[in-house]
């Protein structure tokens, strides 16, 4: 362990760590919950807060792993490992401690307290459910529930009298996609919205001004009537704006200037009021939709949380927010946190960069207020007075018992801004710690770790030159630090950028026939196919790979993709024919998936045998497995009869259909896949072609299938439809998997593989955003170019360079996650690709 490591585990001063991807954050973490136990801390008064609930368990598991290890140790050898985990003689009873830990907290009925942000806001609440002002019976609203339920607020909002003025009002702005699109932000916002509406009056009406607009057309008129003196037919807006709203540079062409030099004095005179009464009217628009979609959002977030309340129902936003709410409730504020501190003494945070200000604001209270250096005055007026006395003589004793505070983080790796994780705050957060603790006379240290334990030097190497380069050519893209971290590895590294995969140039031809379309690839496909032939040569050279000493296998690979689409789907199908195993995603979204995709259009097919494009998607798919030659003969032999009418001559394949109707007439929602899958045999096609996944896939949908029948129906139509209204998102574990993994980005992090292959690095971040906020709190709606006003367009500027900030940091986690190889591959249909995408910047820095 180096002498960086045991500082920042040292249980006497508060660190905050700077972990590079791969220095071994995870054991410091681990050895600073292990010292403070061993220097006789007791278990409950640890508190221990991680990302991720797989991040919580694999705490546990290393500490009483590690627990036990000790336990077992001889005296000479547990006083060696004591010594490299501090670097310093440990006492007598601290070897005893160390001794006998693994059976005290084995025989605890408490188990370690590492939980979850939400885990232990969960924990809080159900301890103070009357200060908080919540039920005491509360639950846990369901994920999977939560778009079935704005589904039916969205369908009561759509057929209520009471809104009936509202929605015909925003059906004639936005398009039904677009209002969608909106639900649907509004409920990912929530948590933005209920504290707006906390500060802001919900307008009762709604009235459009349109006071500049109409002295915006009076000024385009007289532009058209002085037009008409020149017969010129020119719009008059066309001549101050461009298409997407844009000041024009020159409002005449030189032509018409030279023609009519007289025109361009006269439309110099009311250029700067029209720009003025433009911007006036780009303002009012924007007024005016913003307050509808605010009383859009009060209206369903009001619903929401009446169903929320009449069911004793909390969701994991409400956990945060009702947590934070009850922390800095004044009334209760002292003696609540009194309460917390005479139990948790010291509070470790992992993950620190990925942590949402409003979950700082739990943690930094906890912080704040325990390394404070007062005696609090007026604990609660309605305590009884012999508590209240208790509470003041106890609150300095509780500042002397040396609590300490560690968190871990790296801003480099912070790529979750979608679930509120804001880098700013992050930084002001070590600032604020700083000068808490050193106003409170406590030990602080910020650290810096300096060795990767994953990653060998050229892959560090190539990763610190990347940033560098980004830092001189994009300066604002990349303003953390970027120091060259050490190695701990001896063995070379490979880094690989491969050419760019373009489309094969096809024969300009009056009429494609079919098999020259067939045999035609685009780029994306040429690419698959390259990464499936070198990771089945890499298998088949027998290669011993310098971090494992093995022979190189399918489970060493790991293919990165920025989000799930097509291509990732056509990969793994790939992946699949070639007889490589393959890991399809840690987080998977049923809607999305290929087994289910073609177990759905089974249920379509017997519900409607005469849709011909489900029925034609089914034909192809493994579970028919017809050939495109086949296809396309039924194809142009159909007539005006459906596919299934003309299938008749097809005996084996119609048979097979055929029974699948035979047994949906005689089966129930419950069991209609379970028979079908099972007496067609349907398990071992799926997973020759979808991935040796598809059994654990197939269960999760005989679950839902079963679930739905208990919850809600038990009719196979609505089955489907409520499946695909819905996103059910089912997680696994990646880490251990003996499989190759293709994943994204996001869900790489804490990941790990020999070789990576990056092929997904071509496009740019698009914000879809319907919603743009500042830095209070207050909310606009994003108005198309043309029609927004200035400080919203540096506003939308700055939230474009926030993506793109966080676009970089989401390389680096993707190149940190190689030991041995990194390829960086990329495919594109176009003849150049955007300067600053992943491609581009890696390709510039290897060469």
């Amino acid at each position: 362990m180096s002498d960086l490591q045991q500082q920042a585990s040292d249980p006497n001063y508060s660190v905050w760590v700077s972990a590079s991807a791969g220095t071994g954050k995870t054991k410091i973490l681990t050895d600073r919950f292990l010292r403070l136990l061993i220097t006789g801390v007791e278990p409950s008064n640890i508190l221990c807060l991680t990302f991720t609930n797989a991040a919580a368990i694999e705490m546990q598991a290393r500490i009483n792993s590690r627990l036990k290890y000790l336990s077992l140790c001889n005296a000479e050898k547990l006083e060696e490992e004591l010594f490299l985990m501090s670097g310093n003689k440990p006492s007598p009873q601290e070897t005893e401690n160390a001794k006998t830990l693994y059976d005290k907290i084995l025989n605890s009925n408490e188990p370690l307290n590492i939980y979850t942000i939400h885990a232990f806001c969960q924990k809080i609440l159900k301890t103070f459910p009357v200060e908080a002002d919540i039920t005491p019976e509360f639950k846990i609203l369901e994920e999977t529930k939560l778009q079935d339920i704005f589904l039916n607020i969205r369908n009561e909002i759509y057929l209520s009298d009471e809104h009936n003025d509202l929605i015909k009002i925003l059906l004639n702005r936005f398009h039904e996609i677009t209002l969608q699109d909106i639900f649907t932000e509004i409920i990912e916002q929530k948590i933005k919205f209920k504290k707006l509406f906390i500060n802001t009056q919900i307008p009762k009406e709604i009235y459009n001004k349109r006071l500049a607009l109409e002295e915006l057309n009076n000024i385009y008129d007289k532009v058209k009537n002085l037009f008409a003196e020149y017969d010129l037919e020119i719009e008059p807006k066309e001549i101050f704006f461009t298409k997407d709203g844009k000041k024009r540079k020159s409002l005449l062409s030189k032509e018409l200037i030279r023609k009519y030099p007289k025109l361009l004095l006269e439309l110099e005179k009311i250029t700067s009021e029209i720009y003025q009464l433009d911007e006036l009217r780009r303002i009012e628009e924007l007024e005016y939709h913003t307050n509808l979609l605010t009383k859009l959002a009060h209206i369903i977030l009001t619903k929401y949380d009446s169903y929320k309340e009449e069911n004793n129902l909390l969701d994991y936003d409400d956990l945060i927010y009702y947590t934070e709410k009850l922390l800095n409730n004044k009334t209760t504020h002292e003696w609540l946190l009194h309460k917390l501190e005479s139990e948790i003494n010291h509070i470790l945070v992992d993950e620190a960069q990925d942590t949402s200000p409003l979950q700082w604001n739990i943690i930094t209270t906890l912080i704040t207020e325990f390394n404070a250096a007062y005696k609090p005055q007026n604990v609660i007026p309605w305590l009884d007075h012999g508590i209240q006395e208790k509470i003041k003589k106890d609150w300095i004793p509780l500042q002397a018992r040396g609590m300490t505070i560690f968190i871990v983080g790296d801003d480099k790796q912070s790529i979750f801004s979608f679930q509120g994780a804001d880098l700013h705050n992050f930084s002001l957060v070590n600032e604020k710690l700083k000068a808490n603790l050193t106003n409170a006379n406590k030990k602080f240290k910020n650290i810096t770790l300096e060795y990767s334990y994953r990653s060998c030097a050229e892959i560090l190497q190539f990763t610190h030159n990347v940033l560098k380069n980004i830092k001189s050519d994009y300066p604002n893209l990349f303003p953390s630090d970027n120091p060259l971290i050490s190695s701990f590895r001896t063995h070379q590294g490979i880094v690989t950028v491969w050419p760019l995969v373009t489309s094969e140039k096809q024969e300009e031809l009056f009429w494609v026939l079919p098999e020259d379309y067939e045999n035609s690839k685009s780029a994306a496909d040429l690419l698959i196919e390259k990464i499936v032939n070198f990771i089945k040569e890499q298998i088949e050279s027998e290669e011993i790979l310098p971090s494992t000493a093995n022979r190189i296998s399918e489970k060493d690979f790991m293919i990165l993709v920025r989000k799930r689409d097509e291509f990732s789907n056509n990969l793994i199908k790939e992946l699949s024919k070639a007889k490589l195993k393959v890991e399809i995603s840690d987080r998977i979204n049923l809607k999305e998936n290929l087994t289910i995709m073609d177990l759905m259009s089974v249920a379509k097919f017997v519900l409607l045998p005469d849709d011909d494009l489900n029925l034609a998607g089914l034909l192809k798919s493994p579970i028919i497995d017809m050939n495109e030659q086949q296809l396309y003969e039924l194809l142009v032999n159909k007539n005006d009869n459906s596919l299934w009418d003309n299938l008749s001559a097809y005996e084996e394949i119609y048979a097979k259909l055929n029974s699948l109707i035979e047994i949906y007439k005689i089966s129930t929602v419950e069991n209609f896949f379970d028979l079908a899958v099972n007496n067609l045999n349907l398990r071992e096609n799926l997973n020759a072609y979808n991935g040796d996944d598809s059994n654990n896939i197939i269960n999760e949908l005989l679950t839902l299938s079963k679930n739905y029948v208990n919850d809600i129906d038990n009719s196979l139509q609505g089955f489907v439809a409520w499946f695909e209204n819905n996103d059910i998102y089912i997680k696994h574990d990646m880490e251990h998997s003996d499989k190759i993994r293709v994943m994204t980005v996001h869900g790489s992090k804490g990941l790990e593989a020999p070789i990576v292959i990056l092929c997904d690095s071509t496009t740019l971040p698009v914000s879809s955003n319907k919603f743009i906020w500042d830095d209070k709190g207050e909310m606009f709606f994003s108005a198309n170019a043309a029609d927004t006003p200035r400080f919203l367009q540096e506003l939308k500027e700055a939230e474009k360079l926030k993506d793109l900030q966080e676009y970089i940091r989401l390389l680096y986690v993707a190149m940190t996650r190689a030991k041995d190889q990194l390829i960086i591959c990329g495919f594109s249909n176009k003849a150049a690709i955007p300067e600053n995408c992943w491609y581009e910047i890696t390709k510039k820095t290897f060469n």
